[in-house]
């Protein structure tokens, strides 16, 4: 080949190679290595991608019509054809199927935020593990295992970003059932590191960023250096140690009060964590207390039949928390461990699930054709196995803005049948009822992860869809000086009053 002819080819090559591309198929190479911030994700897969959301949404959700009209979720999913017509950014499409997630207001139905921020982070992209509370109007920190600021100081700004604008972006991945809620105010700070990432537009690891903080009425400033994935990780597990243990218990003998601190209605160990509520009723009935504490803050739901079980040292006879439960049959509430019992042991599975009617109804329900609804009605109840340690005492339940679904289900059982005050703060759920048993799903081609429930509690037989949250009978929020003096405000007032 002539020489002339080789170079020309040569330089033609470079000149294609150096093009930019215009838009990228999430799934290949090319993307992963790009700036997932920059890059641009051809219209056509987003368009699929946002199909299928409507999908789940349209063919899941047990009513995704509870607090939306039809038509106003109609043009919300026009508008979103509309503006994914062009390419955009992985961050751009997760944003706007955030903004109709959030049109829904099912706190069940939701953007997987963190799942979004690591997957647009790169190897080397630095995070700010920086733990902030809003009190009163204010930004406090409230762990002092990073950075070295004192437990109380106040955040005016970080990266020339004013925290009060963090907590505000933050609150757009908060959303509370019915869509009416002081909740979210408390929710946003769990978003606090993520919006930090994103308005920052994925920072390197190791950037000095300027933070403007008072301490003791004087106002000053210092860097902070942005943190590596490793490091994040490190600071969030000194900082959830204490959340580590499911269940706690804590008495005060002296003044004949308990407290019992459930984490999560989904512990690791169920069975351990059954015999630690047993125990704990052991205690305070041989102790003789006459004063109890269930502190459900920062619980984040779990099992329902967990919560009942809770509920039946103070209901002998047992209690259903819902009563009714609606099932939207779909390929997201399929259970396969059913259907392959179904297909394989149908005598075993019968057998065993009609012992119980509540428990048969739901069954009959798991088995139902796609695409139908089904509701069913509670009766049995949960009878309680150690009648010998229900507690007949005072009751009191700590809440706040991060209690939240089966949670919320024992919260308002305990209000329905008057056993005891609520304590704190509006927790996140509906006088009425809520969402439940979610399914985690990642779109095809852009992988964002969305949860979607998939069946309805209802804690009345009206079928009214309240956005009323579930109000404390005695408002408290943590307090400035209790933070600072490493008090907890609500234990400070139980064991006062």
């Amino acid at each position: 080949m002539n020489i002339k002819i080789t170079l020309l080819l040569f330089c033609l090559a470079l000149t294609s190679h150096g093009q930019e591309i215009d838009c990228f198929d999430p799934e290949t190479y090319e993307y992963s290595l790009s700036d997932k911030f920059e890059a641009k994700i051809c219209s056509s897969y987003l368009l699929d991608d946002f199909d299928e959301l409507k999908d789940y949404i349209i063919q899941a959700h047990p009513n995704p019509y509870a607090y939306v009209s039809k038509h106003e979720l109609d043009s919300a999913f026009k508008s979103a054809y509309s503006y994914f017509e062009q390419d955009r950014t992985k961050l751009e499409f997760a944003f706007k199927v955030n903004e109709t997630l959030m049109l829904l207001k099912d706190p069940h139905t939701r953007l997987n935020v963190f799942d979004l921020m690591y997957d647009l982070a790169h190897y080397n992209s630095g995070f700010t593990p920086l733990f902030i509370r809003k009190i009163k109007d204010g930004f406090f920190v409230v762990s002092a295992n990073c950075y070295g600021f004192e437990i109380g100081t106040e955040i005016i700004s970080i990266d020339n970003i004013a925290f009060k604008r963090i907590h505000e972006l933050s609150k757009n991945f908060t959303i509370c059932e019915g869509g009416i809620g002081q909740a979210m105010e408390e929710e946003a700070a769990d978003y606090y590191i993520p919006t930090l990432f994103f308005a920052m537009d994925n920072p390197e690891k190791g950037e000095l960023k300027k933070v403007f903080y008072r301490e003791n009425g004087l106002t000053d400033s210092t860097y902070i250096v942005t943190k590596g994935y490793k490091e994040l990780q490190e600071a969030e597990d000194v900082y959830y140690k204490d959340f580590e243990t499911s269940i706690e218990s804590t008495f005060f003998l002296d003044q004949r009060k308990a407290i019992l601190t459930i984490r999560s209605f989904s512990p690791p160990f169920k069975r351990k964590e059954l015999n630690c509520l047993t125990d704990f009723f052991k205690i305070v009935n041989k102790t003789g207390i006459n004063e109890i504490a269930i502190d459900i803050r920062n619980n984040g739901g779990g099992s329902l039949e967990f919560s009942e079980y809770l509920l039946s040292f103070f209901f002998p006879d047992g209690i259903n928390t819902p009563t009714n439960m609606i099932w939207k049959a779909s390929d997201l509430s399929y259970s396969k461990y059913s259907e392959r019992t179904l297909k394989w042991f149908p005598k075993i599975i019968d057998r065993k699930n009609s012992k119980n009617f509540d428990d048969y109804e739901f069954f009959k329900a798991t088995q139902t054709k796609k695409g139908s609804v089904s509701t069913f009605f509670y009766h049995d109840s949960i009878i309680q196995k150690n009648l010998k340690y229900v507690y007949n005492g005072k009751v009191s339940v700590f809440i706040n803005g991060n209690t939240f679904s089966a949670a919320t289900n024992f919260a308002q059982a305990i209000r329905r049948h008057n056993r005891g005050q609520l304590i704190g703060t509006p927790c996140n759920g509906s006088e009425r009822g809520s969402f439940g048993n979610t399914a985690l799903v990642k779109l095809g081609y852009t992988r964002i992860a969305v949860a979607i429930p998939t069946i309805r509690y209802n804690y009345d037989n009206s079928f009214i869809y309240s956005n009323y949250e579930i109000i404390p009978d005695v408002l408290i929020h943590q307090s400035l000086e209790d933070l600072k003096s490493r008090k907890d405000t609500f234990i400070e007032y139980f064991l006062k009053n």
